[in-house]
């Protein structure tokens, strides 16, 4: 079950494993999972995909790579990161495209979420990534990562969005939008639209952009 909201209370999917099943706990802030009432955990693959914040266009003089987020995009990017807070979605790992704009979207996260520098990286591969580029890197994760967000561009992060859900047409991420979506897996291999337990889908809201213009 998908939930898309403008910063709507976090909904979970109707399917449920036959065990129960909880968050870690809060203390270690990986936003994985285990399985309570059992000696064995399992642990489960969180993959949050984000699109950069709105960035400067119109500026001839600044090459792609060097576009910084407007004062929208910081505002944005501001809110989501707060948003990711509240939801507790806090990754072992951020990878983010070496494009300014990428790069300032992922260090508001960071700084939102308390993320030491070594969960951080830049990562030259996401820079215009397609989709199966990016899943490849997904691929290649270590399996010591329960979640893995990617911050990245479009059109590669909505594509991403639509191929493990399946929903090909269906509208892509906005600036600064997350889509974050559980595998019921043990490795990242693994992951594909088979093995999606839960979706949550978020965007700033239609206000903010109101307000900044």
């Amino acid at each position: 079950m998908v939930r898309i909201s403008a910063c709507a209370p976090v909904r979970r999917s109707r399917r449920r494993p036959t065990s129960r099943w909880a968050p870690i706990g809060r203390a270690r802030r990986t936003a994985g999972f285990c399985w309570s009432g059992r000696r064995e955990a399992r642990r489960m693959k969180r993959l949050t995909l984000m699109r950069h914040a709105d960035a400067r266009w119109n500026d001839p003089a600044i090459t792609d790579l060097e576009r910084p987020l407007n004062r929208r995009g910081t505002a944005a990017a501001e809110v989501m990161a707060r948003r990711l807070l509240d939801l507790e979605l806090i990754p072992d790992l951020l990878l983010a495209s070496p494009a300014r704009r990428t790069q300032q979207t992922a260090d508001i996260v960071a700084r939102e979420l308390s993320l030491p520098a070594r969960r951080v990286r830049r990562e030259e591969a996401l820079y215009l990534a397609s989709a199966s580029d990016m899943l490849k890197l997904v691929y290649g994760t270590g399996p010591r990562v329960a979640h893995l967000l990617l911050v990245a561009h479009n059109p590669g992060v909505s594509e991403l969005v639509q191929l493990l859900l399946r929903q090909h047409g269906t509208a892509g991420l906005a600036t600064a939008a997350v889509c974050s979506i559980v595998f019921d897996v043990a490795h990242w291999t693994g992951i594909g639209s088979a093995a999606v337990t839960d979706v949550q889908r978020e965007k700033p809201p239609a206000r903010l952009f109101g307000l900044l213009g």
